[in-house]
């Protein structure tokens, strides 16, 4: 069977959202949105989508929720291995690529046995230190399987720290992400909108502001011929009055 175009989209993109995380270009952006958002109000910013996270195991049937919500699963940390890699600065150009390479010798396993997720948290001028989360595909899918059995269909598979909080990666295969991430943010969500709407107003502000200059040229010629058209006027009547007079 032919992989998803929206699977493979995912793969292409993937090292270009590796380069991106923990990057300052990242988080001037998520400064630059968190400034933006206090100066908005508040009728501009759709709510956020609400986040469910279950952790596993399940005990019991999951209520399906009533409108968008983004259902995580939350695995345990001892169900994955997790690791901290120092890699060259060149490894971030394809980060997940070279890391699946390289992943029979970081784990004890092929990377056709693992689903893997392969997070950059800091890069320097010597190195790259990245954080490896990876499971057993034969762990994984039947986890998967019971969670469909008991109502569950996740749109992500993260990890807990050992704090309980999630991890902050996915580990759900490409193939049952959907198309469209639930999860998203809401100034991000109308920021091309009002990026667009501020372009236009700027655009309408520099065409009305070239208008009066160009209505204030125009005057000031008409002013300017105009005492041309004077003083051509009273030369003309210099002339007259001193041209001789005949007899």
């Amino acid at each position: 069977m032919n992989e998803p175009l929206s699977a493979r989209l995912q793969v292409l993109a993937q090292p270009i959202t590796q380069r991106w995380r923990g990057s300052l270009l990242q988080l001037g952006w998520r400064l630059w949105l968190r400034e933006l958002r206090g100066c908005l109000p508040a009728w501009l910013l759709p709510d956020d989508i609400p986040e469910q996270v279950y952790r596993w195991p399940l005990t019991a049937p999951v209520e399906i929720p009533t409108g968008p919500v983004r259902q995580v699963l939350l695995l345990a940390p001892g169900a994955v291995l997790l690791q901290t890699l120092q890699l060259p600065p060149a490894a971030a150009r394809n980060l997940s690529t070279v890391v699946g390479y390289e992943l029979d010798r970081f784990t004890p396993f092929d990377s056709d046995q693992l689903y893997f997720v392969a997070r950059q948290e800091r890069r320097t001028p010597t190195h790259l230190q990245v954080t490896l989360v990876a499971i057993l595909r034969e762990r994984l899918d039947p986890i998967l399987n019971e969670c469909a059995a008991l109502g569950l269909h996740p749109h992500a598979v993260d990890v807990d720290t050992g704090a309980g909080t999630p991890l902050g990666i996915d580990l759900l295969p490409l193939p049952l992400r959907p198309r469209q991430r639930p999860r998203g943010k809401g100034l991000q969500r109308s920021l091309p909108w009002l990026c667009g709407a501020l372009l236009i107003a700027a655009m309408l502000l520099w065409l009305d502001d070239r208008q009066r200059v160009l209505e204030a040229m125009q005057h000031s010629v008409r002013e300017q011929k105009a005492q041309v058209a004077e003083v051509q006027a009273l030369r003309q009547q210099l002339l007259n009055t001193r041209a001789p007079r005949t007899t």
